[in-house]
């Protein structure tokens, strides 16, 4: 991370521009002349087939900046371009989460989404039309939520930028606990491409605190696998915090004539 001061890197972050990546699709709006209004979608090179101009790299650029690059290349065709740079429909976002965390890893948010559930380990987004950044919130929750060792007073997220041309990483530390417990929504980040979230380890942790955050992190429901002698046996979802017999119960009970309720196994990963 940069040597930059935190109250310098806490303003940078919740003014962070947008950069530019494979998937996103842009609209090049020209008001003279309007001809050449144009859409196209920044491919997986980070190249954009812009007409006139042919392929051109906007990868990691702002939308200032990408528009000052067009408009140098546009002014071998054009005397005076007149335009504006349209983020039509955002890429989805990729993060990644690590650390004390039920299920780190890499996951996709979509910048459209409404609800969430998790089949098969594999979360399924639905989207209903509105548009909504994910926060890291969001994220902590599609993950699967913390776990008895999150130090919730100290989550770094850590962000790309670009300054002058040149990427550049820098982190924070976020407060948690001062988001549920004092309703600091300045802590709920609104999150970037490429963000990483490390959720760091606590030796002495409030039980009070972590059921309030934890209430808020986890998933409603998990998804589990009942089989063997129950009468509907096979994937069900549970309300978090199912107990064993629940679970049983919600996959229709024991079979009686043939279940042996002594040898119940759970098999976990």
């Amino acid at each position: 991370a940069s040597k930059t001061g935190i109250d310098d890197v806490r303003e940078l972050i919740e003014n962070s521009k947008y950069l530019l990546g494979p998937g996103d699709k842009i609209k090049i709006l020209f008001y003279e002349p309007e001809i050449l209004t144009n859409q196209f979608e920044i491919m997986a090179n980070g190249n954009a087939v812009i007409p006139y101009l042919g392929s051109i790299k906007l990868n990691n650029h702002t939308l200032q900046s990408a528009k000052e690059k067009i408009n140098d290349e546009m002014r071998d065709f054009v005397i005076e371009p007149i335009f504006d740079l349209i983020l039509e429909q955002p890429r989805p976002i990729r993060i990644t989460l690590v650390g004390e965390l039920n299920n780190p890893g890499v996951y996709t948010l979509p910048f459209r989404i409404a609800n969430y559930t998790n089949i098969s380990n594999e979360f399924q987004l639905k989207a209903e039309g509105q548009k909504y950044q994910p926060t890291i919130i969001d994220a902590l929750q599609i993950s699967g939520g913390i776990n008895l060792n999150s130090n919730l007073e100290e989550i770094e997220l850590n962000r790309r930028f670009n300054e002058n041309n040149k990427l550049i990483n820098k982190s924070i530390n976020i407060n948690l606990v001062n988001l549920f417990i004092k309703g600091d929504l300045d802590n709920n980040i609104l999150l970037f491409d490429g963000d990483v979230i490390k959720v760091k380890k606590t030796i002495n942790q409030s039980d009070e605190i972590f059921k309030i955050v934890n209430a808020n992190l986890t998933p409603k429901t998990i998804p589990i696998y009942v089989v063997g002698e129950v009468k509907s046996p096979g994937l069900i979802t549970v309300p978090s915090n199912s107990t064993l017999i629940d679970s049983i119960l919600m996959a229709g009970g024991p079979l009686n004539s043939r279940a042996s309720k002594s040898k119940v196994r759970i098999i976990r990963a």
